[in-house]
């Protein structure tokens, strides 16, 4: 008894230690070394956008949920489209360089409402930057729209994949 008790205990510490150096070993290949050297140019450009994204949603809360949505979402819509630009030049898949127009196109749109709802609002923001992508006829519209706008007087919304323009 005293033998297999022992054997049970020297297998136990066996398995923890090869657990330790396995976690380890995982630990030096995820990224976490003091050198990126593994860091594709692609990778570079997308940590620059996520890091920028992240600084310019650092704005202070208004206690407005209607107002700090939108404060938030413009600076994450546009680390979206910084992100599709480095996608649109970096990508070698079509489906890939297709999704990143499409999020450029739609989250555009997306920011250039919210601003002019927080404008119509009387809401001041800092310099959010000038529109990066043209919006065409076929943009997405994921929501009823707001009444009153010139968007509702636009008519009726396209359906992703339908091919077909707005009206």
């Amino acid at each position: 008894m005293r033998h297999a008790s022992g054997l049970l205990v020297a297998a136990f510490a066996v398995a923890l230690a090869g657990n330790a150096m396995a976690q380890g070993h995982d630990h030096m290949h995820m990224g976490h070394s003091s050198k990126d050297s593994a860091d594709t140019p692609a990778t570079r450009e997308f940590k620059v956008s996520h890091q920028q994204m992240m600084k310019n949603m650092a704005v202070p809360y208004t206690g407005d949920p209607d107002v700090d949505f939108r404060l938030q979402m413009i600076p994450h819509h546009q680390g979206a489209i910084d992100m599709a630009k480095v996608a649109m030049r970096r990508a070698k898949n079509p489906w890939s360089r297709q999704l990143a127009e499409s999020i450029i196109v739609e989250q555009q749109r997306e920011i250039d409402q919210m601003q002019g709802w927080l404008r119509s609002h009387g809401v001041t923001t800092a310099s959010i930057g000038d529109p990066t992508h043209t919006i065409g006829p076929n943009s997405f519209r994921s929501l009823p729209l707001e009444p009153g706008t010139r968007d509702e007087a636009a008519g009726a919304t396209w359906v992703p994949g339908s091919g077909a323009p707005l009206q």
